[in-house]
C-alpha cells in the first residue's frame, strides 16, 4: 500500500496514473477499505479528476469507521480542485467532528487550514483572523522560515498560497495599529 500521511496532502502531488493503478488493484482486492478509497479519491483531485474523486470520497465515507478523517481529506481534495470555498464549508463540518480526527486533541489545524481555504477564497479578513489564531497556536507559523518548514509536505499549489498569505498576514501585522496581533 502506499504510505498514507497525517496531513491529506502529504502525498506529495503531483500523482501519476501508475499510482492510481496500484491503488486500484488494492481497492479491487479490498473494496471496503475506506482509508484505501479516501487516498485514491485525493490522487484523483490533485490529477484533476474531480467525479472520480467524489464518487471515492462518497465510498469512503460509507465505509470508513473516521467519518471526520475522510471529510477533512475531502477538504483538501476540494481545495486541490481550486473550489476553495466548498473546502472550507467542509473543513468546518469536519472541525465539528474534531473528536473523530486521527489527532483529536489538537485542533490548530482548523485554524490554519481554514485560513489557507479563506486566503484562497478571496477573504483576506477571515483569512487573518484564522491565521492570527493559528500564530499564537503554532510558534513555526510565526516566521517565514519555519512556517516553510511546517508547510514542507504540502504541495506545490498549497506551499505557494500559504506563502501569499503568510506574508500578507505578516506585512499586517507589522503595520502601526494593526489590531491582529
Amino acid at each position: 500500500m502506499l504510505a498514507v500521511g497525517g496531513h491529506a496532502s502529504a502525498y506529495c502531488a503531483p500523482h501519476t496514473q501508475q499510482e492510481i493503478d496500484q491503488l486500484t488493484r488494492e481497492i479491487a482486492n479490498d473494496p471496503n477499505n475506506g482509508k484505501l478509497l479516501q487516498e485514491r479519491g485525493l490522487f484523483y483531485a490533485t490529477m484533476g479528476q474531480k467525479d472520480k474523486a467524489i464518487a471515492d470520497y462518497k465510498a469512503a465515507l460509507k465505509f470508513s469507521s473516521r467519518k471526520g478523517e475522510v471529510i477533512w481529506s475531502y477538504g483538501w481534495a476540494l481545495f486541490d480542485l481550486d473550489q476553495y470555498p466548498q473546502a472550507v464549508e467542509v473543513w468546518k463540518t469536519a472541525a465539528l467532528m474534531e473528536k473523530d480526527h486521527p489527532i483529536s486533541g489538537r485542533t490548530g489545524w482548523i485554524a490554519y487550514t481554514l485560513a489557507l481555504g479563506y486566503w484562497a477564497a478571496d477573504d483576506r479578513e477571515n483569512a487573518f483572523a484564522y491565521f492570527t489564531l493559528a500564530a499564537k497556536t503554532h510558534s513555526d507559523l510565526r516566521f517565514r522560515d519555519s512556517f516553510m518548514a511546517f508547510t514542507d509536505h504540502w504541495n506545490q499549489k498549497e506551499q505557494a498560497l500559504g506563502l501569499q498569505l503568510f506574508d500578507a498576514w505578516n506585512a499586517e501585522i507589522n503595520k502601526p495599529g494593526s489590531h491582529l496581533w
